[in-house]
C-alpha cells in the first residue's frame, strides 16, 4: 500500500478519518490507495517508470506523487459519506490533481521520476520511421509527427 494512514495527517484530522473508516479501516485504506495508484499509473505509465515508485516506503517516496495519491485516496474515502459532507478543499485538491495528471499525460508537465524503460515498440526505431518507434529507455515522447518546416518558398 503506497498511501498509509499516517500520510493523511496533514489533510484530515485523525478523529474524522477514523469516523470515515469505521466500517472497514484496513479494506477502505487499501482500496483507496489502490485506486490512487491505478489512477496515477493510468496517466503516467506511458512516459514514466511508475511501478517501482509504488513499492517504495517512508522517505524514499516521491512526495509530489504521494501528495497526488493522498488527494485521490482521500476523495475516494469521502465517497463513503453523503455527497454534501465532502469538504470543498477535498474536491478542489482532487480536481487539481486530476488536472495535473492530464497535463503530465500529454507532456505539458513532468514528474521527477525515471523514464519508462525500453519496450521497443514495432521494430528498428530508425530516425524518421514513425511506424517503428523505439523508446530506447527514454519513455515514449513524441512532440509532433509533421516534418520540420523550412523557410524556403
Amino acid at each position: 500500500m503506497y498511501v498509509l494512514k499516517n500520510d493523511y495527517r496533514g489533510r484530515i484530522s485523525t478523529d474524522l478519518l477514523n469516523i470515515l473508516l469505521s466500517e472497514d479501516e484496513a479494506g477502505i485504506l487499501a482500496q483507496s490507495s489502490k485506486i490512487a495508484e491505478d489512477t496515477i499509473a493510468t496517466h503516467t505509465a506511458a512516459m514514466y517508470d511508475i511501478a517501482p515508485e509504488f513499492l517504495k516506503a517512508g522517505l524514499l517516496r516521491n512526495y509530489y506523487t504521494l501528495s497526488m495519491a493522498i488527494n485521490i485516496a482521500l476523495y475516494n474515502i469521502y465517497n463513503i459519506a453523503d455527497d454534501e459532507s465532502i469538504p470543498e478543499k477535498i474536491i478542489k485538491n482532487y480536481d487539481d490533481t486530476m488536472d495535473d495528471l492530464v497535463k503530465i499525460s500529454i507532456g505539458k508537465a513532468q514528474l521527477s521520476l525515471p523514464p519508462k524503460p525500453n519496450d521497443n515498440i514495432g521494430g528498428g526505431g530508425t530516425p524518421g520511421d514513425d511506424e517503428n518507434a523505439s523508446t530506447t529507455g527514454k519513455g515514449l515522447r513524441r512532440y509532433g509527427s509533421l516534418a520540420k518546416r523550412t523557410h524556403n518558398p
